[in-house]
């Protein structure tokens, strides 16, 4: 079985899993991954059956049986935790971060996961050998460093608008901060919204308290008739 999945996610040895299409190769691993769990469901079915009557039913060590195949499929669930990662970065890339991050910022971060992912998928070993335990590393590093550049990224951002949450300008980034901190670990989203209903609270009162003020006899604007200020 692992030799057939193998051929048919590298198209017979043509292909690697970096060569065609990210969206191809990762619904090829994944129908490997349900293929391994269909052929546990038949197992169990199996096992748990009596062919004969008055017989123990059949007893295979799962193990024995799947051993191989369960690690060849925990190899292809870190490739796609890989495809996953990339397909991420790309979207905030192309949004630029929904405009949270620009210029020098943007550039660095890209370049800097940019080097991340060519350090990964440069290397001459094959990524679908269950027994590589090479890749097994360099995968933990590619964790443990996108893991830092998110982090990194979250930091810039919030430093950068830290002072908007009390200003009119909150309303108009809070909806940017949303969609980026479905990817990147932002902090307190919750604070922001209270800080900004707060915000939008005093200004209500604010207003409130002009209007009662100046309902009676309220303001005249510049060159207009005295007319204009009666109720």
């Amino acid at each position: 079985m692992i030799r057939a999945c193998k051929q048919y996610i590298t198209c017979h040895g043509k292909e690697t899993v970096w060569s065609q299409d990210q969206k191809t190769v990762k619904e090829k691993l994944e129908h490997c991954v349900q293929l391994n769990q269909v052929y546990h469901e038949a197992y169990l079915q199996v096992k748990e059956q009596s062919l004969l009557p008055d017989q123990p039913s059949l007893q295979f060590s799962e193990n024995y049986v799947f051993g191989k195949f369960d690690t060849f499929c925990k190899r292809l669930g870190k490739i796609i935790t890989m495809f996953n990662l990339v397909e991420n970065y790309n979207t905030l890339f192309e949004s630029k971060m929904e405009g949270l991050l620009l210029g020098d910022e943007l550039e660095a971060v890209v370049k800097n996961f940019e080097e991340m992912k060519a350090a990964i998928t440069s290397k001459t070993y094959d990524y679908l050998d269950q027994r590589n335990t090479e890749f097994d590393s360099d995968f933990e590093e590619f964790i443990k460093n996108t893991s830092a550049l998110k982090e990194s990224i979250a930091q810039t951002i919030e430093d950068n608008y830290k002072g908007i949450w009390e200003t009119t300008h909150g309303v108009k980034f809070l909806n940017r901060f949303a969609k980026v901190s479905k990817k990147i670990p932002l902090k307190q989203m919750s604070d922001k919204y209270l800080r900004i209903i707060k915000y939008c609270d005093k200004e209500v009162d604010k207003v409130l308290k002009i209007f009662k003020k100046q309902k009676q006899n309220p303001p005249v604007p510049r060159n207009f008739p005295p007319l204009a200020g009666t109720l």
